[in-house]
C-alpha cells in the first residue's frame, strides 16, 4: 500500500491497522519507521467530544518530513490540527503545560522576528496569531487538562519593543560573561595550562613547547619522597620547555625562524594592506590576503593585535 494511501486510511479511521513503506497506523496513532517516532495521533476532546489531530511538532529525517507532509494533507477538511509533542500514551497536564510554553514561545519569537522583518514582517505576525489561537482552542477543548495554565494573548507594539529592548539586554550580558571566560581560557592557554581553545575564540599564537609531567593533581607534578622511613608528597610545576616553532589556537605549526621572517614580511603592509600583492609563505602555509584586520591565512584570520602582541613577547 502506498503511503499517501496509509495517511487517508488513517484519517478517515476506515481500517485499525495499515502499513506502507516505513509508515504504517495502529488505530489512533501513525508513525514513522517506529513506535519510537509517533507522526500523529486522532485524540477525542474533553469539551465538545469532537475529533482532533495532534502533530508531533518535532522531526527526524527527510523521510519523516514526508510522511507528516501525507498526515496533514489526509487529514486537511476533516480534523482541526494542531502542533503537540506526543510524549505518552496518555495525555496528562503536563503534556500541557508543555505544549502551553513552546506556544509561548512560539508568540514571542515570531514577533520579535516581525520587528525586525523587513520582507516577511506580516508572516511573522501571523504565526504569533496563530500560536495564540491554537493554544487557546485547545485550552477550550481539554478544560480539565489545561486547569491553571493561563490563555494566550499577542502583544501590542509597545510590549513588542520592550521585548526586543529587554532581549539585546540579555544578550549584553551574555556576551559580557562569554568574554570573561574566553578571555580567561586564553590565559591559560598562553600559559600552557591548557592545549586548546573554543571555537568561539580568536586565534591566539604562541611559542609551542614541550611539556613534561609526571602524576599530577591540578597539573602540577607529583613526587613521593622517602627519607628515613618517612614518606612525603611534594608537587611540582610541570617543566615547559619551549621550541623552535609556534602554534596557532586552531593547531597549526610553523617553525620560529620562518614566523619572523613571515613577520617581517607583512607589517610593513599594516596600515595600508592593499597593497600587499605578495603571497608570502609561512611553514606549509600560504598567506591568502592581508586585511586591515589581519592576515588571512586558510582557516585561520590571524589579526594584526594578536600578531603584534606575540611578535613583541618575542622581541622582534
Amino acid at each position: 500500500m502506498n503511503n499517501s494511501q496509509v495517511a487517508h486510511i488513517w484519517a478517515n479511521q476506515s481500517k485499525t491497522i495499515a502499513k506502507g513503506s516505513n509508515f504504517f497506523f495502529n488505530n489512533e496513532s501513525i508513525y514513522s519507521y517506529g513506535h519510537h517516532f509517533e507522526v500523529a495521533r486522532l485524540v477525542q476532546t474533553e469539551k465538545g467530544n469532537k475529533t482532533i489531530a495532534l502533530f508531533e511538532p518535532r522531526t527526524y529525517s527527510n523521510s519523516t518530513n514526508r510522511h507528516q507532509s501525507l498526515a496533514k494533507n489526509a487529514v486537511h477538511g476533516l480534523y482541526e490540527a494542531f502542533d503537540f509533542q506526543l510524549w505518552d500514551r496518555v495525555l496528562t497536564h503536563k503534556d500541557f503545560l508543555e505544549a502551553f510554553k513552546r506556544f509561548d514561545k512560539l508568540v514571542i519569537d515570531s514577533l520579535k522576528k516581525s520587528k525586525r522583518a523587513i520582507k516577511y514582517k506580516d508572516l511573522h505576525i501571523r504565526e504569533a496569531i496563530n500560536a495564540v489561537d491554537q493554544w487557546n482552542k485547545l485550552k477550550t477543548y481539554f478544560p480539565t487538562l489545561t486547569k491553571g495554565i493561563k490563555k494566550l494573548k499577542t502583544l501590542d507594539q509597545d510590549q513588542i519593543d520592550k521585548l526586543v529592548e529587554s532581549e539585546k539586554k540579555k544578550k549584553a550580558i551574555e556576551a559580557k560573561k562569554r568574554k570573561m571566560i574566553l578571555d580567561n581560557e586564553i590565559k591559560l592557554w598562553l600559559n600552557h595550562d591548557i592545549n586548546s581553545l573554543p571555537h568561539d575564540s580568536k586565534t591566539m599564537i604562541r611559542q609551542k613547547a614541550s611539556i613534561i609531567r609526571a602524576n599530577t593533581k591540578d597539573g602540577i607534578m607529583k613526587a613521593t619522597i622517602k627519607s628515613k622511613g618517612n614518606t612525603t608528597t611534594k608537587y611540582f610545576k610541570p617543566e615547559i620547555r619551549l621550541l623552535d616553532e609556534i602554534e596557532t589556537s586552531r593547531g597549526a605549526s610553523v617553525p620560529l625562524d620562518h614566523a619572523r621572517v613571515f613577520f617581517n614580511a607583512i607589517k610593513r603592509f599594516e596600515k595600508n594592506p592593499n597593497e600587499c600583492n605578495s603571497c608570502f609563505r609561512v611553514g606549509h602555509f600560504t598567506l591568502d590576503r592581508l586585511t586591515t584586520k589581519g592576515a588571512k591565512i586558510g582557516c585561520h584570520l590571524l589579526e594584526w593585535k594578536e600578531i603584534n602582541r606575540f611578535a613583541k613577547t618575542m622581541n622582534w
